[in-house]
């Protein structure tokens, strides 16, 4: 019968917000009574172990990516591959965040960049012209154009109702190869 896989769950007092938000992930999970996965984290996981890395640095602000850490290294000149979950990321204006992306290319030459798509260009300081209307497809053209490397949307397309624990994993998903 549906929703007799979804746990009662009680409504606590308020808490800081950002303590809360780097447990988001877990928070959500429980949830749900059998075991399940974020369908994101899984193929972020499977791409870094069935493509040959050894060496992930990962940068996060919530509790994703748990089963890469037994391999992480502590910096991106040590990885052979750079993943970027982190919201805090999204949230820079574009042109910070084109030159943070150079920074880690410069240091890794492939990055795993994911990015929240209601966070970018937030500040409203860049306009994006010649562009696709529709935004998910903007943010890849814009990527593309702006940084000379290789950018692949590897990015499932969905319409974003708030049901797809996007707080705890970002939306858009790209490959970049320096």
């Amino acid at each position: 019968m549906p929703g007799d896989s979804i746990k009662p769950f009680v409504v606590e007092p308020a808490q800081n917000l950002y303590r809360w938000a780097s447990r988001f992930h877990s928070i959500q999970l429980r949830l749900f009574r059998e075991p399940v996965a974020l369908r994101r984290e899984k193929r972020i996981v499977d791409f870094v172990r069935l493509n040959g890395y050894q060496r992930p640095f990962v940068m996060k602000d919530t509790d994703v990516l748990e089963a890469l850490a037994p391999h992480s290294v502590n910096s991106a000149r040590e990885a052979d591959i750079v993943i970027v979950t982190d919201l805090r990321f999204s949230r820079w204006p574009c042109q910070k965040m084109i030159q943070e992306i150079q920074k880690l290319l410069a240091q890794c030459a492939v990055l795993y960049l994911c990015l929240n798509r209601n966070y970018i260009n937030i500040d409203d300081s860049s306009v994006l012209t010649e562009v696709d209307e529709h935004f998910p497809r903007a943010i890849a053209q814009w990527l593309g154009r702006e940084l000379e490397a290789q950018v692949i949307d590897v990015s499932d397309d969905f319409l974003d109702c708030g049901e797809s624990f996007t707080w705890a994993l970002p939306d858009r998903h790209f490959l970049i190869y320096a």
